[in-house]
C-alpha cells in the first residue's frame, strides 16, 4: 500500500484534507490531547512510523515508572505492539510503532492508528498518576490480553 495514498484516504474517511508534507509527515490530533505523528522517511521505502509524545518524564518516581514502561514493552503486552521509549532530547516519554506498508491493508493501517491512540490515552493517564505519586497497578487485562497456547 502506498503511504501517501493511505494518508489521503484516511483524510477522506474522517473528513479532513490529509496529506504528507514536504518532510513526508503529518500529524493527527485526537480529543484535543493525543497527537499522533505519521512519518514516512524518504530513504526507507515502505516503512511508516507512528509516534505519540505522551508526557514529560516526571521528576520523581522514575524507577517505578521505568519499571512499568519496561514491563509494558515485554511482548507488547501493555502497548498493543507499540514501544514505549524516552526521547531524551525533549525529555518526553513516547509511544512508537513502525509498520511495513508493503504488506499492510488499509484497514490494518487504520487499526494500528486507533490502537496507538487507545494505548496512548491509557499511558498518558498512568504517567500522570506516577507524576502525582499515585502509581497505578497494571490492570490484569494487560497481562491476559496476550493469547497463550495451552497443551
Amino acid at each position: 500500500m502506498d503511504i501517501a495514498d493511505a494518508v489521503k484516504r484516511l483524510g477522506q474517511d474522517i473528513g479532513l484534507p490529509l496529506q504528507l508534507d514536504h518532510n513526508r509527515a503529518c500529524r493527527l490530533v485526537f480529543d484535543g490531547r493525543i497527537e499522533v505523528d505519521i512519518e514516512a522517511p524518504e530513504g526507507q521505502r515502505g516503512v511508516l512510523h507512528l509516534s505519540c509524545a505522551l508526557a514529560p518524564v516526571p521528576t520523581g518516581a522514575r524507577e517505578p515508572l521505568y519499571e512499568a514502561l519496561l514491563e509494558a514493552n515485554l511482548f507488547g503486552r501493555g502497548t498493543g505492539g507499540a514501544v514505549l521509549g524516552l526521547d531524551k532530547s525533549f525529555n518526553e516519554i513516547v509511544l512508537t510503532r513502525t509498520l511495513s506498508m508493503d504488506d499492510l491493508y488499509y484497514q490494518d493501517f487504520v487499526k494500528a492508528i486507533e490502537q496507538l491512540v487507545l494505548y496512548a490515552g491509557t499511558w498518558i493517564e498512568r504517567i500522570a498518576s506516577f507524576a502525582h505519586g499515585t502509581a497505578p497497578k497494571a490492570s490484569s487485562d494487560e497481562a491476559s490480553a496476550m493469547p497463550m497456547i495451552r497443551i
